[in-house]
C-alpha cells in the first residue's frame, strides 16, 4: 500500500521526501548524495567510499567516539554505503529522537576538518578492507568483469579502491571532496514511518543549513561495453566464473520486463539456470544471475563457482538457456511463475520501512519523482510474453559477453571456455 506523500525543497536546496505510514512505531530516515565512484579521477578511485569512513572520524562538534556512543544512546540502527552512483547514511530511530537523528545526519555530511591522523588510521582499515576483498575469489571475479566491460571508464574500477590510490589519500583531498560533492543541490533527505512531515521540514532545516551550494553535477558519461575474456590464477579448488552481457538502465522502460526476465533466467530456486545447472546436472553449488542497472547503462551477470571439470559443461548449458530464453522458448505458465514472485517480493517489502524507504529515495534520485508500489505492481503485472523476448534479444541475443574466471585457470582451459562462450 502506498500513502501519501510529502516532498519540498529546502535552503540551500535539499530535497525532502516523507512518507508518513500510520501504525509505525520508528522513524527510518537517511540522506542520500548524487556522488560516487563515478565521479572519482583515475588517481582518486575510491575516495568517495573513503570520505563515506571519514564522515565518522571528522564531525563539526563531536569525534568518531562521540558520534559512536550518540548513536547508540538513541538505539539507533545505523548503515552507511557507497556505490558507484551515489553514497547514503540511513538510521532507524523512536520518533523522541528524530532531533538528535538529524543532527547526527548534519554531522555526518558537513562534517568538520579532516586531521592527517584520522586519515592514516582511516586508510590502513581500508586497506584491510581491500584485502578482504581480494581475498574472495567471487568478488575478484566481479571486478574483473566489471573491468573487462566498462575499461578505463569509472564503472570499471572498484568502489574501494586500490592500494596505491588510498594509500596516497591526503586530509586536504578529503577536505576539497566533501566541499565538492557533499552539497545542497546532490542531496536528498528521506524519511519513512512514525514521522510528521512539517516537523520533519523545521529539523532538517535547522540541521542542514549549512551545506554548501555548488553547480549541478554534469551528466555521467557512458561507458561502451568491451567483450572479452580476463583471468587470473588463484591457488583455490573451484573456478569462481562471472559472465557478464550488457543490459538495461535503471530507467529503461523496459526494465520490468527485465525484471521478471532475470527472475526466471537465474534468480530463484525455481529458475532456469538454477533447475538446469545444479538440480538437473549437479554442476555447482551456487549460480545465479543478477541485473546491475545504474543511471545510464546496465549489465546482467551470472555468478557460479565449480570444479575446473564442470566449466565447460556449465558455460555451455548457460548459453541454451539463454539462447532458448532468446529464441521464445518461454511459456505463459512461466511467465507467470516468475511474476507472482516478483509481485509477492514487492508486496513483502513493502512490510519493511528500510525497504519504503529505499524505493522512496532510489525514485527521487534516478527519476526526481515517486515510484509508487503501485505503478510497480501495475508495470509487473503489464509484461508480457512479447515484452519478455523482446528483452531477451536487446540482453541475451546481441552476442557480446565478458567471462571473468579465478581460480586454478590454465591459459589452454580459458582459450576452450572462451570459445564455448562465443559459440
Amino acid at each position: 500500500m502506498d500513502y501519501p506523500l510529502t516532498t519540498t525543497t529546502l535552503p540551500p536546496g535539499f530535497t525532502v521526501v516523507s512518507e508518513p505510514v500510520p501504525g509505525a512505531a520508528s522513524v527510518h530516515l537517511g540522506v542520500w548524495l548524487r556522488c560516487g565512484a563515478r565521479q572519482e579521477e583515475p588517481a582518486e578511485s575510491g575516495l568517495a567510499h573513503f570520505l563515506e569512513h571519514m564522515a565518522f572520524k571528522s564531525g563539526r562538534t563531536r569525534d568518531a567516539k562521540r558520534l559512536a556512543r550518540d548513536l547508540e544512546t538513541i538505539g539507533g540502527q545505523f548503515d552507511a554505503y557507497t556505490t558507484h552512483d551515489l553514497t547514503c547514511y540511513t538510521l532507524q530511530v523512536l520518533p523522541e529522537h528524530l532531533p538528535l537523528a538529524l543532527e547526527l545526519l548534519a554531522e555526518l555530511v558537513i562534517g568538520g576538518a579532516a586531521h592527517e591522523e584520522h586519515v592514516r588510521t582511516e586508510r590502513q582499515v581500508v586497506l584491510e578492507e581491500i584485502l578482504e576483498a581480494e581475498d574472495s575469489p567471487s568478488e575478484v571475479a566481479s571486478e574483473r568483469a566489471a573491468r573487462q566491460a566498462w575499461g578505463e571508464h569509472a564503472l570499471g574500477r572498484p568502489v574501494l579502491g586500490s592500494s596505491a590510490t588510498v594509500g596516497a589519500f591526503t586530509a586536504a583531498a578529503v577536505d576539497q571532496r566533501r566541499r565538492h560533492w557533499y552539497t545542497a543541490d546532490r542531496l536528498v533527505l528521506a524519511a519513512v514511518g512514525a514521522v510528521e512531515p512539517a516537523r520533519l521540514h523545521d529539523l532538517a532545516a535547522a540541521a542542514l543549513a549549512d551545506l554548501p551550494v555548488s553547480s549541478p553535477p554534469d551528466p555521467p558519461s557512458p561507458p561502451r561495453f568491451e567483450s572479452g575474456l580476463t583471468t587470473q590464477r588463484l591457488e583455490v579448488d573451484q573456478v569462481h566464473l562471472c559472465l557478464a552481457a550488457p543490459a538495461l538502465a535503471a530507467t529503461d522502460p523496459d526494465r520490468w520486463a527485465l525484471w521478471l526476465l532475470d527472475s526466471l533466467f537465474g534468480v530463484t530456486m525455481g529458475s532456469r539456470l538454477f533447475q538446469e545447472v545444479r538440480e538437473q546436472r549437479g554442476l555447482c553449488y551456487h549460480i545465479a544471475s543478477s541485473w546491475q542497472g545504474q543511471w545510464d547503462v546496465g549489465m546482467l551477470c551470472i555468478e557460479a563457482a565449480a570444479h575446473p571439470k564442470q566449466v565447460p559443461e556449465l558455460l555451455a548449458v548457460v548459453r541454451q538457456q539463454a539462447a532458448q530464453v532468446v529464441a521464445g522458448a518461454v511459456q505463459q505458465e512461466e511467465l507467470d511463475w516468475a511474476r507472482a514472485y516478483s509481485l509477492t517480493t514487492v508486496r513483502l517489502a513493502a512490510e519493511s520501512l528500510g525497504a519504503r524507504l529505499g524505493r522512496l529515495a532510489r525514485g527521487w534520485l534516478f527519476e526526481q519523482r515517486q515510484v509508487s508500489i503501485a505503478e510497480t505492481l501495475a508495470a509487473l503485472e503489464a509484461v508480457t510474453l512479447d515484452d519478455l523476448q523482446r528483452v531477451a534479444q536487446r540482453v541475451l541475443g546481441r552476442g557480446e559477453w565478458v567471462l571473468s574466471a579465478v581460480g586454478p585457470v590454465t591459459d589452454r582451459r580459458a582459450a576452450a571456455w572462451w570459445k564455448e562462450v562465443q559459440s
